[in-house]
Formats: C-alpha cells, structure tokens, sequence
C-alpha cells in the first residue's frame, strides 16, 4: 500500500469531502485538519479519479 507521504503531487490526495490539508499519521490513517477527523488510505481520494470530489474550503461539514 502506498503512503501518503510517498505521493509526490499532494494536492490530488483528499479526503472524502474534498479537503486537501491532510497529514499522515503513524499507521495507515491520515488526518484531515478541514474535518478534524483521520481517515484510512483507502478512505481518502485520488483528485484524478473521475469521480472525486471538488476541492471545497475547509469547513465543518459536520454541522450539515
């Protein structure tokens, strides 16, 4: 499996709500400082799948 910090293009990784300001943690999680909430490697996006999401600011979807 391929961590997070191991891709060079950053911006394409984001979390399922399209944040982009992610930071790999110990394991296979990476936190999200848009949600405040860590997600798995499996869980985050690839911005060139077709199917991503927009980037979005950084804002509590929580709240929705």
């Amino acid at each position: 499996m391929t961590r997070l910090t191991d891709i060079v293009e950053s911006w394409r990784v984001r979390c399922p709500y399209g944040h982009t300001h992610l930071v790999d943690q110990q394991g296979p999680t990476a936190y999200c400082k848009g949600c405040r909430e860590a997600y798995r490697y499996g869980d985050l996006v690839d911005a060139r799948e077709a199917d991503a999401p927009a980037l979005v600011a950084d804002v509590d979807h929580r709240s929705e």
